[in-house]
């Protein structure tokens, strides 16, 4: 009998973890709708990434815990970075930045929670590309919107998670090939 009691035990453990997650993953999908201009990787966005001279890249989110597990906004950076100059797309100092026609940027958030569930991290990678428009209805109104983006959610390691930012940023690299072809 104390056998079976600590079966169950250990199956409601992992069931109310599963709980956990399916909820985090909730609030983090909505927390991710809420932004004012909603993009993804189709068509319509991609056209918004043609004629591009170069790009910023942002990195923010990264909590005190994270830096102290060994993941640094300077080590995403320069991974991203580095993607993008192999693709053959220039990165922007913040000089050239202010400089180039509507402040192209890519801008990578990373949410997720400090606890671990089961040596696993939660978390929510958000990749935005973002840049100045202009209102039709008005070209004399410009807004900063985000034109293109892609999102995950998910759990493991600091290395998967490192992991995915890059397949994330390969995404980016597609979109933005798909419409500035190599010469």
């Amino acid at each position: 009998m104390h056998c079976l009691i600590y079966e169950m035990g250990a199956t409601m453990k992992k069931y109310k973890c599963i709980i956990f997650i399916m909820g985090l993953l909730t609030v983090f999908s909505l927390a991710g709708m809420s932004s004012s201009v909603f993009a993804n990787n189709n068509e319509d966005s991609r056209e918004t990434l043609k004629g591009l001279n170069g790009i910023l890249v942002i990195i923010e989110g990264l909590k005190t815990w994270q830096k102290q597990a060994g993941l640094s906004e300077s080590q995403i950076q320069t991974d991203v970075e580095l993607k993008l100059r192999l693709a053959g797309i220039k990165v922007l100092n913040e000089e050239e930045f202010f400089k180039e026609k509507g402040h192209p940027c890519i801008y990578i958030n990373i949410n997720n929670l400090e606890q671990k569930l089961e040596g696993f991290l939660v978390y929510n990678i958000s990749c935005r590309f973002r840049q100045y428009i202009f209102l039709e209805r008005n070209p004399s109104i410009k807004a900063l919107a985000t034109t293109w983006s892609q999102g995950w959610i998910g759990c493991g390691d600091i290395e998967r998670l490192r992991a995915k930012i890059k397949d994330i940023v390969d995404e980016f690299i597609n979109a933005y090939l798909s419409v500035n072809p190599k010469k």
